[in-house]
């Protein structure tokens, strides 16, 4: 089953990735069409993203970011700079 890393989706914690993940089920967020019940949270490095498990073909652009791609955004803004 692929999955694809949701753009924008990398927190610090699990809850605010599952809170991330129930708006993105619902028809309100965003255009109609968006996945609803096949979205899943995991572990991005040593943050936490959400994964379309079933994405559309043809609506790649924008929409979704490669794992190295969430490694660096979750490093640039949840590190802690002394």
């Amino acid at each position: 089953m692929p999955r694809e890393l949701v753009a924008g989706s990398i927190y610090e914690t699990k809850t605010a990735a599952g809170h991330f993940a129930k708006g993105y089920r619902s028809k309100r967020f965003g255009k109609t069409g968006k996945p609803r019940g096949s979205v899943k949270v995991a572990k991005v490095g040593s943050y936490y993203g959400v994964f379309d498990c079933v994405p559309t073909l043809g609506s790649r652009a924008g929409r979704y970011i490669s794992l190295a791609e969430g490694k660096r955004l979750g490093k640039r803004l949840y590190s802690r700079r002394r």
